[in-house]
């Protein structure tokens, strides 16, 4: 018997309406996109200011991370469409691919 499980009730105070909803979902999008904002303008200060620091370090990592997933899920794809191309020549600087020509990161 069902009747008698808390989750077979719909009492009226539990029920949340389609507009409540949808509000609801409208205010959690923009707090996402105003967080997301603020913590971007966050990384780019620590980054630039503290390019050696644990901060922009760990950043480095998420994006090095983020682009060899990325770039083992399109393998199949890359070798379907494109001619595989000689090795690249890896840099003495960790940092290589993140500076500008000055040594300077560019954050454009």
């Amino acid at each position: 018997d069902y009747s008698s499980s808390p989750f077979a009730s719909t009492s009226s105070s539990s029920y949340v309406s389609a507009e409540e909803e949808s509000h609801n979902l409208k205010v959690m999008a923009i707090s996402m996109i105003v967080a997301m904002l603020i913590f971007t303008i966050f990384t780019a200060y620590q980054v630039s200011e503290n390019p050696d620091g644990i901060y922009a370090s760990c950043c480095r990592l998420s994006v090095t991370v983020v682009a060899c997933i990325l770039k083992g899920l399109l393998t199949p794809c890359r070798l379907i469409c494109c001619k595989p191309t000689g090795h690249h020549i890896v840099g003495s600087d960790y940092r290589e691919p993140y500076r500008g020509r000055r040594g300077h990161m560019e954050l454009t």
